[in-house]
């Protein structure tokens, strides 16, 4: 499914800038800010600042202190359920969907993540505004969006996302898309309102960040600028290169699939967590972010069924998000950290061991781990939050091997369900520096190649440890 390599904008601050140094490219329009259409205010100034954020370089951004966001639509339960275990878990904001409020009123909702120390990032989404012949049509979904906006002064946000049409009977004609989102955006920002325009991989004509950025430059108005999702990136095998007119950055994962299905099922379905997946670029695409200047949220987009159809705590689902946001953040500010496991020991009194020295566990406890760098373990460890999940395992961390107990650099782990198996290998690729290791001979994947058992280890032929995960009784 994948297409031709294109080149995609780095995330930089949501207004045009000059260049960090001059060896970092930029597209740069040639225009000012006061080359936009003049939209006057009822005093009959020109109604820019207000939507304009401040613009700072990105080499005074403390690297560590990114604010993290989450979609509710990442979690099960009820609205309240997960807004109060996103706040848990220590997010500082969140992502509303618009489908949230047929749960909660928006007043009441407003003083909900008050209480709760949330912002409301951004809300979500607004669809198939643009490409619409029929005045008539587009004049009932400019209602629409006019109502939008009175909603959101009162829930107190000032950024919407708005999808590409993915309706049959959107126009493809450009020009005319443009003018459409021209009106939108005059629109909104009489009501001081910011859009964060999304290219949805399925959409019927405005599919890939090129496209995307085409509409966005043509559409040339202070507060309209791109949402960019790193599954619309992946799943075109796009690269990155600086651009100066980001509003909103959404992470995930996915596992590699061979699709037999088409791409919004693959969207809606299987999304994971950054760590989770095999997105190996997920860090490159944050340093840049970093070093561009982008200083929004950086959120968390995440369509799974395993989580939609969790019955446990939402706060699981959610505590493993934000550490997939704060490895990220790790990855950038701390560098390349010596992390390695050589192997485990156990403390289970008949532990079951095969023919081939495989330790089989039936869960993650009573065990020793056994390291060569124990300070920069522990202290990824604890920075991961992962801290407690091994204190309620009762595993421990060793600097060296006890010579009585036996060294195993092997591991099957039977996993419960797909979220237990997306925390544990979360873990793995986070908490102990593993990747996949693709070519395992004890890895099994479903007909569209989806996991049902996956190794983790460092190097396929290296003395140390490999942990295999096995889902029991998977059905997806």
């Amino acid at each position: 499914m994948a297409t031709q390599e294109e080149t995609l904008p780095t995330p930089r601050a949501s207004t045009p800038s000059s260049p960090i140094n001059k060896n970092v490219p930029i597209i740069v329009e040639s225009r000012s800010i006061e080359d936009d259409t003049e939209l006057i205010d009822e005093s009959g100034q020109k109604n820019f600042n207000t939507v304009i954020p401040k613009i700072v370089s990105g080499e005074n951004i403390d690297r560590f202190t990114y604010k993290n966001s989450i979609a509710t639509v990442c979690l099960p339960g009820t609205i309240k359920d997960k807004l109060l275990a996103i706040s848990r878990s220590g997010f500082d904001g969140v992502e509303i969907m618009m489908t949230d409020l047929d749960e909660i009123d928006p007043l009441e909702l407003k003083d909900y993540l008050a209480k709760l120390s949330l912002d409301l990032v951004i809300l979500q989404p607004f669809r198939d505004l643009e490409g619409w012949e029929d005045e008539t049509i587009f004049k009932q979904k400019m209602q629409e969006f006019e109502d939008t906006l009175k909603l959101m002064k009162t829930l107190g946000t000032d950024l919407l996302l708005v999808c590409s049409n993915c309706s049959e009977d959107a126009s493809g004609d450009i020009d005319l898309m443009v003018d459409q989102l021209k009106k939108a955006a005059e629109l909104a920002i009489q009501y001081n309102i910011r859009i964060a325009y999304e290219n949805l991989s399925w959409s019927t004509h405005i599919k890939t960040i090129s496209q995307l950025v085409s509409i966005v430059e043509q559409v040339n108005r202070p507060n309209f600028g791109l949402c960019l999702d790193s599954f619309h990136i992946n799943i075109h095998n796009s690269k990155l290169i600086p651009y100066h007119k980001i509003f909103f950055v959404q992470f995930c994962d996915a596992i590699d699939l061979d699709l037999k299905f088409d791409i919004s099922h693959y969207a809606r379905n299987y999304r994971n967590f950054p760590g989770q997946g095999d997105y190996s670029n997920l860090s490159e695409e944050f340093d840049i972010l970093v070093k561009s200047g982008y200083q929004g949220y950086i959120s968390l987009e995440v369509f799974n069924r395993s989580f939609r159809e969790f019955n446990g705590d939402s706060q699981y689902i959610s505590d493993d998000g934000l550490r997939s946001l704060i490895n990220l953040q790790l990855e950038n500010s701390s560098g390349n950290l010596d992390v390695k496991i050589e192997g485990v020991q156990t403390t289970a009194t008949c532990p079951s061991v095969d023919e081939s020295e495989i330790l089989h566990l039936s869960n993650f406890k009573n065990l020793t781990l056994i390291t060569t760098n124990y300070l920069n373990l522990t202290s990824r460890l604890k920075e991961l939050k992962f801290d407690k999940f091994f204190a309620t395992n009762h595993v421990i961390i060793k600097q060296n091997s006890t010579q009585n107990e036996k060294l195993f650099n092997r591991v099957v782990l039977k996993v419960k369900n797909r979220v237990e198996y997306n925390r544990l290998a979360l873990f793995c690729t986070t908490g102990l520096k593993m990747k996949r290791l693709k070519k395992d001979e004890m890895n099994v994947v479903n007909y569209f190649k989806l996991p049902l058992s996956d190794t983790f280890g460092y190097e396929p032929n290296e003395n140390s440890l490999k942990i295999t995960l096995q889902l029991q009784n998977a059905v997806f």
